[in-house]
């Protein structure tokens, strides 16, 4: 590792044409988390990286160690290689031991979390003051054929719980059509006199994207508040939001906070309120994809993600390997075992369940998000401030999934005379440690990804550099030569990594 001093030595090379203080700020693409493609478009921008970049906010800070090779120029950062397997909940080991693949074996534990969350009732938590609940929003990317499609076994987490409320739509239906047939039985005297049965509402957990903004709305309400969404292409949201009529990206960003939703229903002339909607969220693309999702990072929605990224290896799996059961049924007969912690947790209607932290993790969190705010403003900008302090909500969120998964087998959860249960430590470390990831997935997304006003002071250009390093760049004029050699660099660059 180069000592301060060889880094006095280093002289940036030179380019064929200078560049300037303007031209950095319109060219500059990419950031610190990319920063091998940037300092080849600007020598300068490499040796601002080497001074204050990533030595000190990774090693100092104790974030985004990669796990993958230092020569490699791919971003990537994973966690349940960090992880004691033994220590997760029973059904979560049991889902991340479907993968072998690191990464596959991240986003097979992060979708099945963000889907349970989706479904699970009378559960809450009190965060910044404030009532919060279970589910999150969370975005895979990865280039097209990198595994995105297993991810749909998921959906089988839920099935079972799916099929009852389909049955029971369907038994509210039968008795619905019998009271109608009544109705319209009598004469018309008798119906002037009386009020038609009304239409059963159709459940379910499930809420498709591509559909209207009322319709979206409408599934919510007659879900009592709960969904879970589930795309596989973004596109069929990025589309849905981009129409006048299916544009629901205020819904969304309500709906992430639990803030009351309120829409006017044409057929009954009614407006109908949402005091506390909760919406799951899970969406998988590729990266050419978030663009058309997230018009501006700035309007909110996007900061309401976690992102987790996947490589596509080139490697051909045997696609004829013998297994005594396919992936579906697999994670239905894990769908099956949750079932029985949501039917005690749907018993708590009237005692809900609320997870707390104990006093020293509450201390931890806060120590943690604290300094990353800090390293994240600094590396970035700003416009990073709400994407760490939401990632610390979706953090808390998914220490709240893990405790309730905890107690599998140990129903029921807490004697209902209690209303809180303590996160385990173990699931509390595994909350931090998938958080811990799930940041440097963000600033990729952000500084990589994201649309951004290049003429901004916050923009790629200027968020690759310290804060000190930006207070000296604001006070250059403009047209200054940035490709120039600092008076104190003479020797030749060194070819030692840095």
């Amino acid at each position: 590792m180069t000592n301060q001093n060889e880094l006095l030595n280093l002289t940036p090379a030179t380019s064929s044409a200078p560049q300037l203080k303007g031209e950095m700020e319109n060219n500059a693409g990419n950031s610190k988390v990319d920063n091998v493609n940037a300092s080849e478009s600007n020598p300068w921008l490499d040796y601002i990286n080497v001074v204050g970049g990533d030595e000190r906010s990774a090693e100092s800070e104790g974030l985004r160690q990669s796990s993958l090779p230092e020569e490699s120029t791919e971003f990537s950062e994973t966690f349940s290689d960090k992880l004691d397997l033994d220590k997760l909940p029973p059904l979560v080991k049991d889902v991340a031991e479907t993968e072998s693949d690191i990464e596959n074996r991240d986003a097979m534990i992060l979708s099945s979390l963000d889907i349970l969350s989706g479904a699970m009732p009378f559960t809450f938590g009190v965060y910044d003051s404030r009532k919060v609940y279970p589910p999150f929003y969370l975005i895979i990317y990865a280039p097209p054929s990198s595994d995105k499609g297993k991810l749909n076994a998921c959906k089988q987490l839920v099935q079972v719980i799916e099929k009852e409320i389909m049955n029971q739509n369907q038994q509210e239906q039968n008795e619905y059509q019998r009271l109608f047939a009544e109705y319209m039985a009598l004469d018309k005297s008798e119906r002037l006199r009386m009020n038609p049965p009304k239409e059963p509402p159709y459940r379910s957990l499930w809420i498709p994207a591509n559909t209207t903004a009322t319709a979206v709305y409408q599934s919510l309400s007659d879900n009592g508040g709960w969904g879970i969404t589930f795309e596989t292409e973004a596109d069929t949201l990025s589309n849905a939001l981009s129409s006048e009529y299916f544009d629901y990206s205020t819904g969304l960003r309500a709906a992430y906070h639990h803030e009351a939703i309120t829409y006017r229903r044409r057929k009954d002339r009614e407006y109908v309120n949402i005091e506390e909607p909760r919406w799951a969220i899970i969406l998988t693309c590729t990266p050419g994809q978030i663009p058309l999702l997230f018009k501006s990072f700035e309007n909110g929605l996007g900061s309401r993600f976690a992102f987790f990224h996947k490589h596509r290896r080139l490697i051909w799996r045997n696609v004829f390997e013998v297994s005594d059961k396919t992936i579906d049924q697999v994670f239905l007969e894990f769908g099956q075992r949750y079932k029985t912690i949501y039917d005690e947790l749907l018993k708590r209607e009237e005692n809900p369940l609320q997870v707390i932290l104990s006093t020293s993790q509450q201390e931890e969190f806060n120590q943690f998000f604290d300094k990353l705010q800090v390293e994240m403003v600094g590396l970035y900008g700003d416009d990073m401030i709400a994407s760490v302090r939401r990632l610390g909500l979706t953090c808390f969120r998914i220490a709240m999934v893990l405790t309730i998964l905890r107690h599998e087998g140990s129903m029921p959860i807490i004697d209902f005379i209690s209303q809180a249960i303590v996160c385990h430590d173990d699931d509390f470390r595994t909350a931090m440690t998938i958080a811990n990831c799930l940041i440097n997935h963000t600033a990729h997304v952000y500084s990589c990804i994201f649309n951004h006003d290049k003429n901004a002071k916050n923009s790629p250009a200027a968020t690759t550099m310290s804060h000190q390093e930006k207070l000296l760049y604001n006070q250059l004029p403009a047209g200054t030569d940035c490709t120039e050699q600092p008076p104190f660099c003479s020797a030749q660059p060194s070819v030692q990594q840095v």
